[in-house]
Parts: structure tokens; C-alpha cells; sequence
């Protein structure tokens, strides 16, 4: 079973380096770079996963998302395997950053992406699960990482438009539960927050 995220409570006027989090937009942390090949030295992705993030970075860097689209809808399986492999086994705020600034973009642009991220799931058997990595982000401090997987989880587990290519009880039930934790976690979240406290909205 999935396990319920813990509620966070933060207030931005405790520090002035969450308020300067809120200010970071998805372009400041695209335009970063990330040391890619030293995850592939420490095992947690392959080499064709890193050949496959600098395809992706070289046409994120170009600034066409409609490139990135057709790039990981042409390769939808491994896109999500790789994500899945950088969020569980990189802890850095800036690999997770990237990772969710880019997700946040692609989903801007083209919704339905979110069904390949389903249909990863469900032709795995479960085993290409990026919904449970972000998951667990939502128990980070760090505000830019909290407020972007509470974006992207929202339009992930909340797309209902894909169609399993045959019924399957089991992944049903655990992208129930899934959304039952986020759905828990949101609510808990804003249970606890102070009226006279606000946050700046990353971009």
C-alpha cells in the first residue's frame, strides 16, 4: 500500500530563503546545468538513459516544448522509467527540480502527456511507477519542490482520459489509493494554513 505523505505546514515569513524559492521560475531551473553523467557512474540510470536525458536537455535548452513533446511520446516508456530512476535515486534539489520544471512545462502545453505516464504504469505491470516518487516529495521542506509536485501530481493522478489496454483491479486500486493519499495530504495541508500567511507561486 502506498503510504500517506505527511502533512507539511509551512509559513514563508519563518525564512527568507522559501520566500526566495517561491520566486524561482521553471526557465531559471531549466536554464541550470545538471552534472547528468555522474548519476550515470553511480548506477542509478543507464548509459542509454543519459544518452536519453541529453536528447531531451539539448531540446530543452532549444526551448521548442513542442520538441520535447514529440521526443518523449516517441520513447513514452523509457521517458518514464528515467524519470522514475532520477526521482528515487537522486536526492539533489536541483536534479528534482529540473525534473518537475520540466514535467510542469509539458503538461502545460500538451495535457494529454499525462496519459503516457498512465499507460507506463499499466504496460509495466506497475513496475514504471512515477506517481510514488513524487509522492514522497511532498514531505520536502524545500518550496519550490513542494509547490511543483503538488502541480504535477494534481494533473497526473487526476487524468482520467487514459483507457488500459485491458482491465487490470490491481493498478486501479493503487492509482486509487494514490490519489485517496494526495487528496488527504491537500486537505491536511490547507487545514493548517494561517490565513495571514501567503506564499509566492513559482511560475
Amino acid at each position: 500500500m502506498v503510504a500517506e505523505p505527511v502533512p507539511m505546514v509551512f509559513k514563508t515569513g519563518s525564512s527568507a530563503g522559501k520566500v526566495k524559492q517561491g520566486k524561482i521560475t521553471n526557465e531559471d531551473v531549466l536554464r541550470r546545468e545538471v552534472p547528468w553523467s555522474a548519476f550515470k557512474e553511480k548506477g542509478i540510470i543507464s548509459k542509454d538513459e543519459l544518452e536519453l536525458m541529453y536528447q531531451l536537455v539539448e531540446i530543452v535548452q532549444s526551448k521548442s516544448v513542442a520538441a520535447q513533446a514529440a521526443l518523449i511520446e516517441m520513447r513514452s516508456a523509457e521517458h518514464a522509467q528515467l524519470f522514475k530512476a532520477l526521482l528515487t535515486g537522486v536526492n539533489k534539489d536541483e536534479v528534482v527540480m529540473y525534473i518537475l520544471s520540466l514535467l510542469d512545462e509539458l503538461l502545460k502545453q500538451k495535457p494529454t502527456l499525462a496519459s503516457l505516464f498512465h499507460a507506463a504504469l499499466y504496460e509495466s505491470g506497475g513496475a514504471i511507477d512515477v506517481f510514488e516518487p513524487m509522492l514522497k516529495l511532498l514531505s520536502r521542506q524545500h518550496l519550490f519542490i513542494l509547490e511543483k509536485t503538488t502541480v504535477v501530481l494534481a494533473k497526473l493522478l487526476s487524468w482520467d482520459h487514459y483507457i488500459p489496454p485491458a482491465p487490470n483491479p490491481n493498478l486501479e486500486a493503487a492509482l486509487a489509493r494514490k490519489l485517496r493519499s494526495f487528496a488527504a495530504w491537500a486537505v491536511a495541508l490547507l487545514k493548517n494554513v494561517d490565513p495571514q500567511d501567503g506564499f509566492d507561486q513559482p511560475r
